[in-house]
């Protein structure tokens, strides 16, 4: 990385920690939105500037896992959990000081806590909604994609119940169609007595 290239990322990193102190100030004051709107825009000069590192000069450390834990932190502070998983696996996949690895493993433990708790948050509202989730094994049946305004497929449970699931378009001909007549383990909710499709796949053993 040549001088130039190495002015830039640092460019693009103080970019990003004022508009994180910008952010900071905007959420202590109440403006949520806006908050947001500058945290994403921070992330994304970080990234930026960490990716630069990492395709240029992987092995500069600590300029690289320090980048790569700040934007990291940044898409935790956006909600976007999975990519700050991402990040945070680039930089301990390198060789970060050890003091920094430790700062990302506790990073980590911190963003694996939000997306569980977000989870269940999800659940709950499904739960208040009057969604019951549904597990079913039985054989394919009946597919119509053509009478009705909706995509039904029936599934016959070892009892021979009869159970008619609600499909998603583009779910048919993609994933129902492909098992027709086969054993399956369909998975979906329950409202109001009618089940919409989650997921379908052949049943196991």
């Amino acid at each position: 990385m040549n001088s130039a290239e190495k002015s830039e990322v640092q460019r693009r990193h103080h970019q990003a920690m004022g508009l994180c102190d910008s952010a900071v100030a905007a959420r202590a004051s109440g403006d949520a939105k806006r908050a947001t709107t500058l945290f994403r825009r921070a992330l994304g000069f970080e990234k930026r500037a960490a990716e630069e590192v990492v395709a240029k000069t992987p092995k500069l450390e600590p300029t690289r896992s320090v980048l790569l834990r700040s934007a990291a932190a940044l898409a935790m502070e956006c909600g976007e959990h999975r990519e700050a998983e991402r990040l945070i696996a680039t930089a301990l996949a390198g060789d970060p000081p050890d003091e920094i690895a430790e700062e990302l493993r506790d990073l980590l433990e911190r963003v694996n806590l939000a997306r569980h708790v977000k989870k269940k948050s999800g659940d709950d509202r499904a739960r208040k909604q009057g969604d019951k989730p549904v597990s079913i094994i039985g054989e394919l049946r009946f597919a119509n994609s053509t009478t009705t305004k909706r995509q039904t497929i029936k599934i016959v449970d070892s009892e021979g119940a009869e159970h008619t699931l609600i499909v998603a378009d583009g779910m048919m001909a993609d994933i129902v169609k492909p098992l027709w007549e086969e054993r399956v383990l369909a998975t979906g909710v329950e409202r109001r007595g009618r089940i919409r499709l989650k997921h379908i796949e052949r049943a196991p053993g």
